[in-house]
């Protein structure tokens, strides 16, 4: 079976559904639309979770067990999957065969934000906070910076601000920024391999 071919969760029963309203459980206000019904947001979140947990657990060709890596940038979408995967760890799969270990990265690029200090240090510590609570798994905090450390050196002399230094020298020599966001992705990448 493709992982997309899974069916939609089934809707509530008997509930009597008003004009306007959610189409799953007659909320007076509809937040999103699912499958072109109007539905509020507390059904919105348990039809998506749903279909989430069914295509994990069903739909999938997916081994009995088996490791991912959640890269977890603190933006909504990585925030939403972040939920919906550590509930699923936490709350479904006690009652499933399927078995996942799911380790958190995230990789700290508030070293070459231009936000203001205040606002990068005010969203790492709401990530810290958010990733704090989940103890199911491995969570690593990375700051991008330490991509630029050299593995091979003999010893490690270069401190947090000379990788960040050099980090920023890097980024200011690249002449385009496609050139930038080319090196970033790079040092992702090194990152999390």
């Amino acid at each position: 079976g493709d992982c997309h071919d899974a069916p939609d969760p089934p809707l509530r029963r008997g509930v009597s559904r008003g004009a306007g309203g959610c189409s799953q459980c007659a909320a007076v206000k509809p937040a999103a639309m699912w499958r072109e019904k109007a539905v509020c947001r507390e059904c919105f979140v348990r039809l998506f979770t749903s279909k989430v947990h069914d295509t994990i657990t069903n739909r999938c060709e997916l081994p009995r067990s088996f490791s991912c890596l959640l890269a977890f940038s603190g933006g909504q979408s990585s925030r939403a999957l972040f939920h919906i995967m550590s509930d699923f760890i936490g709350r479904i799969q006690p009652r499933n065969p399927r078995r996942i270990e799911m380790a958190v990265l995230h990789i700290d690029e508030c070293a070459i934000s231009p936000a203001p200090e205040e606002e990068r240090a005010a969203f790492q510590d709401a990530v810290r906070t958010m990733l704090a609570d989940y103890t199911r798994g491995v969570v690593s905090i990375v700051p991008l910076a330490a991509a630029m450390r050299d593995p091979s050196a003999v010893s490690v002399t270069d401190t947090d601000a000379d990788c960040e230094e050099r980090l920023r020298q890097w980024l200011a020599s690249a002449s385009t920024l496609t050139a930038r966001e080319d090196l970033i992705a790079a040092l992702r990448q090194q990152l999390i391999v």
